[in-house]
């Protein structure tokens, strides 16, 4: 029996032996793959840094052209504000020019009637002129017919 137990031990011995050599078999391949995890996290690090280092390069970047975006900006504001001026000042202008044009008008259509009125106040009084001289005309006809009628008959005479 103790033959069989020695040998049992000796099984067991050489059972853990052959298991602790598994284990550390699994304890290398566990090493690596912890130093391979190591690794690709120190990766996932750096890729972490550079990706960093570009977003700050993409803000600053970013920020310089916002800066310029906000420039040119304020510039059209301040030329559509100065177009916005200049149109104003225009229509005022205009409005001057038309006000202006419509008074000359008036002014031309009252000089106009004006005039009208005196050819018409000249035509109304050489009517009366002529109305006049006919009147004396026919008033004086037969008085020169008589008095030609006697100079022809003195003539004849």
């Amino acid at each position: 029996m103790s033959e069989q137990l020695t040998r049992i031990e000796s099984l067991l011995v050489t059972l853990t032996e052959q298991v602790m050599d598994k284990f550390d078999k699994v304890d290398v391949r566990f090493e690596a793959m912890d130093q391979r995890f190591e690794a690709m996290d120190q990766r996932f690090e750096a890729m972490d840094q550079r990706f960093e280092a570009m977003d700050q390069k993409f803000e600053a970047r970013f920020q310089v052209m916002d800066n310029r975006l906000d420039e040119l900006d304020g510039e059209m504001k301040h030329r559509f504000q100065t177009m916005d001026t200049r149109f104003d000042s225009m229509q005022a202008q205009l409005d001057r020019m038309e006000e202006a044009q419509a008074e000359d008008i008036l002014g031309i259509l009252q000089m106009t009637d004006a005039k009208l009125d005196t050819v018409k106040a000249l035509c109304e009084h050489t009517l009366k002129e002529q109305a006049l001289l006919k009147y004396e005309l026919d008033r004086l006809k037969p008085s020169i017919f008589s008095q030609s009628n006697k100079l022809f008959m003195n003539d004849l005479e």
